[in-house]
């Protein structure tokens, strides 16, 4: 009979630590797959990106040839070359990424590569979305952890440089009595006019600075 329940006591604490060893897997497991869909998601925007402004780029050399041929008098080479682009163009594709991160109906992509303020306004625009408004302190939360895995310099989608001092988002809403005053606008050098994300605080930029930026989709 004791045999028995010693045999019996084997089995149940061998259940257990199996039971243990086995969590301690799945927890290994789902941290392994968080990481590799991280990972992807970043490949997926960097080939994106990568695909677009190398389009961009050959567009560019395209029109220069054409600009070329036409001023040498080449009439059937110029628009030969504006055929060209006009197909090469087609190619930059003017939609959001595939690789989004969710929050509260909202969809959010932090574009790798560095743009000035309005450039990165139009490309956001281009796009279907824009620079992101924060409208909720939920959303500034979700915003600023987003932008906290950058070690750079974030555009965001609120500005004044229409009147100093009147900060509002790119859609008119002005930003609230209590996101001003407790954000970093200190409009340094007179020149700042841009809401940035930088180093964990929210503050202004100037216009004509390169930076990663923050684009956002209503659904």
């Amino acid at each position: 009979m004791r045999t028995i329940l010693l045999i019996g006591c084997l089995v149940l604490v061998t259940a257990v630590a199996v039971a243990e060893v086995s969590e301690k897997v799945q927890k290994k497991l789902d941290a392994a797959e968080a990481a590799y869909k991280v990972a992807v998601e970043k490949a997926g925007n960097a080939r994106f990106f990568a695909l677009q402004k190398a389009t961009a780029d050959r567009v560019k050399v395209l029109k220069q040839a054409m600009t070329e041929a036409t001023k040498s008098g080449d009439l059937d080479g110029g628009l030969k070359l504006k055929e060209l682009i006009a197909t090469v163009e087609l190619g930059i594709v003017k939609t959001r990424p595939k690789n989004l991160v969710k929050f509260d109906g909202h969809s959010y992509a932090l574009m790798p590569d560095k743009a000035t303020f309005h450039v990165a306004k139009r490309l956001c625009e281009e796009m279907g979305g824009h620079l992101v408004y924060i409208e909720t302190s939920d959303e500034e939360q979700f915003v600023m952890k987003l932008c906290g895995t950058q070690t750079q310099t974030v555009w965001l989608g609120a500005t004044d440089e229409e009147i100093e001092g009147q900060w509002h988002w790119l859609n008119g809403v002005p930003l609230t009595n209590e996101q001003v005053p407790r954000w970093n606008l200190t409009n340094e050098g007179g020149a700042e006019h841009h809401l940035v994300y930088w180093q964990r605080s929210l503050g202004d930029g100037g216009a004509s600075t390169r930076n990663v930026f923050l684009c956002e989709w209503e659904n």
